[in-house]
């Protein structure tokens, strides 16, 4: 009906599988994945290494354009945190995910994350009505992004660890039932 065949879905299933936000069940269909925070401690795990990583790879090797860009991409997260409009946190948290990992120039990290953030992303999303965190959690992306567009690999790594530090205990606040963080 909408004009395009089978193989682009089929792609977009098996890439929505791949990112664990949907499961395939052979000849009966396609269920969108349960949402575990215990699985998220696990996604945190992997975050708690690679973040600190890849933002002092993106401080050292951002173009003078990228590091303008992400001053901009900070700009838009403390945007999201003041008016508290947490559509276009996430937004700007997909755009600048995605931005990060290309200023790493790391194909390898890209391939790895793309799960990771797609998980955080759904998992906040659906937990941050109760947290009321969304300036909180704005802040500390934007501080990440300053650091990178400061070439700043130290500050940038200390940045992200801070920020994972908070989605840990944004985490272990909704595992524990106390989500207003």
């Amino acid at each position: 009906r909408i004009g395009i065949g089978r193989t682009p879905v089929r792609e977009a299933l098996q890439r929505l599988a791949w990112e664990r936000l949907v499961t395939i069940i052979r000849r009966h269909g396609i269920r969108i994945s349960e949402i575990d925070p215990h699985e998220q401690m696990l996604v945190l795990e992997l975050r708690r290494e690679f973040e600190p990583l890849v933002a002092s790879r993106a401080a050292r090797r951002a173009t003078v354009d990228e590091r303008r860009y992400l001053s901009k991409i900070a700009d838009s997260f403390m945007e999201a945190g003041v008016t508290v409009d947490v559509m276009k946190f996430l937004r700007v948290h997909f755009e600048s995910k995605r931005f990060i990992i290309a200023c790493a120039r790391n194909p390898f990290v890209a391939n790895a994350f793309a799960p990771i953030n797609a998980l955080t992303r759904r998992f906040y999303f659906v937990y941050q009505r109760e947290a009321k965190d969304v300036a909180k959690a704005a802040a500390l992306h934007a501080a990440v992004l300053k650091a990178i567009a400061a070439g700043d690999e130290v500050g940038a790594a200390d940045a992200a660890k801070t920020m994972v530090e908070y989605a840990e205990y944004y985490t272990r606040s909704v595992i524990t039932g106390r989500t207003s963080v």
